[in-house]
């Protein structure tokens, strides 16, 4: 009994001791930002980069500049004479969305092809998107595939005839399969990063019962990817967060289509948004070196912090740096891709370029320390391609 006392009074302490820090300005135990790690490298003659994201309670945080970030180096600050730059995120990375859209009513797929195009025209801006339909059957259908920052029209006439090949709804398969094509995609990039996103828009929950709900969720816990949700109409057994784990949204009534694609947009734009490449030029000139990359933003007059951290070689290091290269000798520091299952075929490039004709090889990696001027190797030609509209 006097243990259990004294075990309680050390446990009223400790909650006094958290209450007292808490009351105190800013309360800095929860001032935390979450930097993830993408991918980090160094290259002659003393460049050192690393890609990562940036994301405050569960939102990603956007529009940072170079003076909210600094450089430390075995906990010395030597950010005041690195040359610390930010780099376009396009020069290295490839994003890349699947959309899958539930096209089982033939009279709700007229009013969808609208707001669809409004939504692909919106995400094309920062990525390549790939559009999907699904039912009941165990397949998707190829819809279209567009190219990022083409100026060609978005049109989904398609969509106004489609008629459903099987009324079910086969929502767990066509995620699973999503995820697939998602990774098939991906594994034919040649960049250093490969960023990859994948969005449903459904009007219910899954029927068909093809995947089961464990598998389901095995698949979505173990993708590196973001996934987003949009569920149209109030549905018991159905949550868009189960779906969506990066983003969701849910709609009371189907009507409510436009606004909610307009959210999720804007919700898929600021993750890639979030994304940061930080470069400069490391002073070691031999030995390991930590290093710490911290970000610092300002909210309400409240400071949040957070910092990315991985170990260096300077073995070899020397003057004449540029820290504005392109730092295409980027080490991913997680898995983003994995060897990827059977996929389903690639829906048409809608770019006004006839794709290669079957056979022909893809463009081979460009030579070491050269940069490719876009990094993909084009799908290869299929019979089962479908002309976009």
């Amino acid at each position: 009994m006097q243990k259990l006392n004294e075990l309680g009074r050390r446990a009223l302490w400790c909650l006094g001791w958290l209450a007292f820090v808490c009351v105190l300005p800013g309360c800095a135990f929860f001032n935390r930002l979450e930097v993830e790690s993408v991918a980090t490298g160094q290259a002659p003659p003393s460049q050192v980069a690393a890609y990562f994201t940036v994301d405050q309670g569960g939102e990603a945080v956007q529009g940072l500049s170079e003076k909210n970030f600094r450089v430390f180096e075995d906990d010395q600050d030597v950010t005041g004479s690195s040359n610390l730059t930010l780099i376009e995120r396009s020069k290295v990375a490839y994003h890349y969305t699947v959309v899958l859209v539930d096209v089982g009513s033939s009279a709700e797929n007229v009013q969808m092809s609208g707001p669809l195009s409004e939504l692909v025209s919106r995400l094309r801006q920062t990525r390549d998107v790939a559009l999907f339909g699904f039912d009941g059957a165990e397949d998707l259908i190829p819809l279209g595939q567009f190219r990022m920052e083409s100026t060609t029209e978005i049109k989904l006439d398609k969509m106004n005839r489609l008629e459903p090949r099987d009324p079910s709804r086969n929502l767990n398969g066509a995620l699973v399969k999503g995820i697939e094509q998602l990774e098939s995609k991906l594994m034919q990039v040649q960049r250093p990063v490969r960023r990859g996103s994948l969005l449903v828009i459904t009007r219910g929950p899954d029927l068909a019962r093809r995947v089961t709900e464990d598998r389901l969720a095995e698949t979505l816990d173990g993708t590196q990817h973001n996934t987003f949700a949009v569920v149209l109409g109030k549905q018991e057994n159905l949550h868009a967060d189960d779906l969506g784990r990066t983003d969701a949204v849910e709609t009371e009534t189907t009507s409510e289509l436009p606004t909610a694609l307009s959210r999720v947009a804007r919700l898929m734009e600021s993750r890639v948004q979030a994304e940061y490449v930080v470069s400069y030029c490391s002073p070691a000139r031999a030995g390991k070196r930590f290093v710490r990359i911290e970000t610092t933003t300002l909210k309400d007059e409240t400071e949040f912090k957070g910092s990315v951290e991985f170990e260096i070689d300077a073995s070899g290091f020397a003057a004449g740096c540029d820290s504005k290269r392109t730092p295409s000798f980027l080490s991913v520091t997680a898995t983003t891709s994995t060897a990827p299952a059977p996929a389903e075929p690639a829906p048409p490039v809608d770019d006004g370029k006839a794709a290669p004709p079957a056979g022909t090889p893809p463009p081979q990696a460009p030579p070491a320390g050269t940069s490719d001027p876009d990094g993909i190797v084009p799908p290869p030609d299929s019979p089962t391609y479908e002309p976009t509209e």
